[in-house]
């Protein structure tokens, strides 16, 4: 069962939820546990759901941002010293 809501969500963003709701959420939505990780840091009692939630999106995008330029390093190394150490590397995180 789906609940949609008809008001604007944007009022949502400053609500908060149990630290046990939280959780449970956190475990549904993200099967690494990184979001339940940084629910569990928070301090309070009651937490906002949706700062946790940009807070672990912000996180990913900045691993994504470090593996990206990582791999780009790793090609122009490869091309320097004719070596193709871009793709073993690649084929290691598949």
């Amino acid at each position: 069962m789906f609940y949609k809501e008809k008001r604007d969500i944007r009022s949502l963003k400053e609500k908060k939820m149990s630290r046990e709701t939280a959780n449970v959420l956190a475990s549904l939505v993200d099967k690494g546990e990184e979001l339940l990780k940084i629910v569990k840091k928070e301090e309070q009692d009651q937490i906002n759901i949706c700062e946790s939630i940009d807070n672990f999106r912000k996180k990913a995008v900045w691993e994504g941002i470090e593996q990206g330029m990582c791999l780009t390093i790793l090609k122009q190394f490869s091309r320097t010293f004719d070596r193709n150490i871009y793709d073993e590397y690649n084929d290691l995180l598949t």
